[in-house]
C-alpha cells in the first residue's frame, strides 16, 4: 500500500487550516460566481487539500472546467511553496477528445488576465495528432509510435534531429520553445508554428511540460503505464506529485477497456503474407497458422455470429508449433524494420496483439472471441475490468478528481473503477427549469424484436410531425447507424428542412464540414447517433431548438456484454444495471444535453420510444428533468415554444 493511499484512508474531515476558501477565489477569474459552482468549488478544495478522490457529478453551465480548476492551482500553490524543485505538484487535466482542450486554454488565458496570474501550460495530445508529418492519418496510435520509435532510432526523422543536439534542446528549439511558453496555446498553433522550424512539436510540448503548472493531455498519458512513465521521465513527473483531473470522466471505463483490448482478422493475416512475401521473410508457416486457427474457430460461429474461446487456446495452438516467444519477437522486430521502409506492418501488428495475448492469458479479466464482420473473421482479446489500469493511479495519485455532467450514479464509477475511499458529490441544474420541455413520446420502439418496415415508416411519421413543430434546429440521434439509415431511406425526399447526415467513416475535417453547413440553416435538421462525435462533442449554446432521441441504444445481445454483466454480477450484485442499462441511458442523457447549453438557451428534449416509460430506464434520468409521457405532444410543443 503506497504512503499516498495510506494518507487517503486516514484523511481528517475537516480541510486543513492552512486553505481558505477566499484567498483560493484570486485564482478564480469571473466576477460572478455561478449558482451552485461555489458549492462544488468548496467540495473540490476540500478534497484535493487533504490529497484524496473526488467523483463529481455536475450538470452542463455549472462551470465546471474553472470550477475545478480554481481549487487546484490554489492548493498547487500552497503546497509547493514549501517544497523544493524536484517534488512540485503539477496539475494534468485529462480529457477524451482533443477538442476539449481549447476551453481549458481559454480558461486558463482568462485566470492569467487578472494582475498578477501567470499559470503555465503544456498542451498534449497523442503523438500522432502532434506529429509534423503530413501522411501519418491512416496509422492507428500504437503502430504509429512505433514508427516514430523507428524513425529515431534510425535518425531519419528531420523535425526530430533537428530538436535536440548532444541530448539537450538545440538553441533554434529552445528559442521556439521559450516562444511558445509566453502563453498558453492551442495544440493546432504549437503543431504548425514547430513545424515551420523544423522542429518536433511533441519533444517542444513536453519540454515545455516539464516546468508548466498546468498538462493537459489525453488519457493515455497517464492511464497506459508505458506512456506515463516514458512521460513523467522525461518531465520530472511522479504520481504521488500529480493533481489529476479527468474531464468527461463517464468515457473512462469504456477508454481503458479498448487500452487493454485488440483485434485482429483473417485480412490482417493476408495484409502480413504480402509483407512477408515482399521483404523475403521466412514467417509465413508461423503467419498461416494464425490464420487457419481463425478460420477454424471462426467455422463454428452458428447464427449468433461469435464464439468464446479460452484466451490461451491461440498461444497453445502456435506453441505446440513454434517456439512462441521467438515468434513474437521475430513479428515486433520485422515489423519495427518494415515501418521504416513503408510506414505501416501488418506483421507488426500480429506480433503486438500476441505479445498482448502471451501476457494476459491466464487472467480472467480478459476474453477472447471469434467472430464475423461483414464477412470477415476477426479474433478479439477483451479486457472486462478498467480497474487493472485505474487502481492504481487514483491509489497513488495525490489527488485525483472525476467530473462529468453524466457520472451517474457515482458509486457504480466508484465500484468499477477501484477508487476505494472516493467522496461522492453531485450537484443542481443551475438552468431555469421553465427553459425545458421534456417529452417521451411512448407511440414507437427500437426493441430489435419490433423492428420491420412497418415500425420504421411509424417512426419517420413520427419524425417529420415533431420536427415541423420546432422553431430552429433540431438534431436526432439513433441508437446505430443501421437504424439511422433505416429511417434516412424513408425520410430523405420527404422532409421539408435541410438535412445533414452523420456517416461512420467521416473525418475530422467532415465532421467540422458538416456541423458549420448544420449551422448555417435557421431550420436545419442533423441526424447522428448516440454515442458517436456529434452527441457529445459538439456545443452550440442559442444554436439548438430540439433533441429528439429515437429508440434506445441498448447494446446487441453479445458475448462481451454477458460477460460485463456477469462480472458486475459477481463483484457488486448489479450486472444487469452496470453492464447494460445504466452505460445506455448514460449515452441518451448525453445526447440529450446538446440542446440546452447556457442560461439563455431554451428547448425540447423528446425521447421517442415507448419503453422509456418503463421504471428501470426513467428512474435514471435526471431528477431535476419534468418528465411529460403524452401522445398529444401536436399540443404541447407549440404551447411550450409560443413565448419563448
Amino acid at each position: 500500500m503506497t504512503q499516498n493511499l495510506i494518507n487517503k484512508l486516514l484523511n481528517l474531515e475537516l480541510m486543513p487550516e492552512e486553505f481558505n476558501f477566499n484567498d483560493m477565489l484570486r485564482f478564480f477569474p469571473h466576477n460572478k460566481i455561478r449558482k451552485y459552482q461555489d458549492s462544488l468549488m468548496k467540495d473540490v478544495l476540500k478534497s484535493i487539500s487533504r490529497g484524496g478522490s473526488l467523483l463529481l457529478n455536475a450538470p452542463t453551465g455549472i462551470g465546471k472546467t474553472v470550477g475545478v480548476l480554481t481549487p487546484a492551482l490554489y492548493v498547487q500553490s500552497v503546497v509547493n511553496a514549501s517544497r523544493g524543485k524536484e517534488d512540485k505538484l503539477k496539475i494534468f487535466f485529462l480529457t477524451s477528445r482533443n477538442t476539449q482542450h481549447k476551453i481549458i486554454v481559454d480558461t486558463v488565458k482568462k485566470i492569467n488576465s487578472k494582475k498578477g496570474m501567470k499559470i503555465s501550460v503544456a498542451n498534449l495530445v497523442g503523438k500522432k495528432h502532434l506529429c509534423a508529418l503530413d501522411d501519418i492519418e491512416s496509422f492507428y496510435s500504437s503502430e504509429f509510435n512505433e514508427y516514430c520509435k523507428a524513425l529515431r532510432k534510425d535518425k531519419k526523422c528531420l523535425y526530430y534531429n533537428n530538436t535536440y543536439k548532444d541530448n539537450l534542446l538545440s538553441p533554434q528549439a529552445e528559442q521556439v520553445k521559450m516562444h511558445l511558453m509566453q502563453e498558453p496555446r492551442s495544440v493546432e498553433f504549437t503543431r504548425n508554428f514547430c513545424k515551420d522550424f523544423i522542429l518536433c512539436p511533441y519533444e517542444i510540448s513536453k519540454e515545455i511540460a516539464k516546468s508548466s503548472q498546468v498538462v493537459i493531455a489525453d488519457y493515455n498519458h497517464i492511464f497506459n503505464k508505458a506512456i506515463r512513465e516514458s512521460l513523467f521521465l522525461k518531465i520530472n513527473a511522479s504520481l504521488e506529485n500529480s493533481i489529476i483531473i479527468i474531464d468527461e470522466a463517464h468515457n473512462l471505463p469504456d477508454r481503458l477497456r479498448n487500452l487493454l483490448s485488440q483485434t485482429i482478422t483473417t485480412r490482417t493475416v493476408e495484409l502480413a503474407l504480402k509483407e512477408c512475401s515482399r521483404f523475403k521473410l521466412d514467417v509465413s508457416e508461423q503467419l498461416k497458422a494464425i490464420s487457419s486457427f481463425i478460420q477454424t474457430h471462426a467455422s463454428n460461429i452458428g447464427q449468433r455470429g461469435e464464439v468464446l474461446l479460452d484466451n490461451a487456446d491461440l498461444i497453445d495452438f502456435l506453441s505446440e508449433r513454434f517456439d512462441i516467444d521467438m515468434l513474437i519477437s521475430d513479428f515486433i522486430t520485422y515489423g519495427d524494420d518494415i515501418r521504416l521502409k513503408q510506414k505501416k506492418s501488418f506483421i507488426g501488428r500480429l506480433g503486438d496483439f500476441l505479445d498482448l495475448v502471451n501476457s494476459h492469458k491466464g487472467e480472467q479479466e480478459f476474453i477472447t472471441i471469434v467472430k464475423r464482420s461483414n464477412g470477415i473473421d476477426e479474433l478479439e482479446f477483451f479486457c472486462t475490468d478498467p480497474s487493472i489500469l485505474s487502481k492504481d493511479v487514483f491509489d497513488s495519485a495525490y489527488s485525483v478528481v472525476a467530473m462529468s455532467a453524466t457520472l451517474q450514479p457515482l458509486s457504480m464509477y466508484r465500484d468499477i473503477l477501484a477508487v476505494g475511499g472516493a467522496e461522492l458529490r453531485s450537484y443542481p441544474n443551475p438552468f431555469p427549469d421553465k427553459n425545458r420541455l421534456t417529452l417521451i413520446i411512448p407511440s414507437t420502439t427500437t426493441k430489435y424484436e419490433e423492428r420491420s418496415d412497418k415500425e420504421f415508416k411509424r417512426i419517420t411519421v413520427h419524425l417529420l410531425r415533431i420536427i415541423k413543430l420546432i422553431p430552429g434546429r433540431v438534431a436526432v440521434f439513433f441508437p446505430s447507424y443501421s437504424i439511422l439509415n433505416r429511417v434516412l431511406n424513408y425520410i430523405k425526399g420527404i422532409i421539408d428542412r435541410p438535412l445533414f447526415v452523420e456517416e461512420k467513416h467521416f473525418t475530422k475535417s467532415e465532421k467540422a464540414v458538416l456541423l458549420d453547413q448544420f449551422k448555417s440553416e435557421k431550420k436545419s435538421v442533423l441526424f447522428g447517433v448516440v454515442g458517436a462525435s456529434f452527441s457529445e462533442g459538439i456545443d452550440m449554446p442559442n444554436k439548438l431548438k430540439a433533441v429528439i432521441v429515437v429508440g434506445l441504444p441498448l447494446p446487441p445481445p453479445s458475448i462481451k456484454t454477458k460477460k460485463l454483466i456477469e462480472e458486475y454480477d459477481r463483484k457488486f450484485g448489479a450486472g444487469f444495471n452496470y453492464g447494460y442499462v445504466i452505460p445506455a441511458m448514460n449515452k441518451v442523457i448525453q445526447s440529450a444535453g446538446r440542446c440546452i447549453r447556457s442560461e439563455s438557451d431554451s428547448g425540447a428534449l423528446i425521447f421517442l420510444d415507448k419503453r422509456y416509460v418503463y421504471s428501470m430506464y426513467r428512474t435514471l434520468m435526471p431528477e431535476d428533468w419534468d418528465l411529460v409521457v403524452t401522445l398529444k405532444y401536436e399540443e404541447v410543443i407549440p404551447k411550450f415554444f409560443k413565448n419563448k
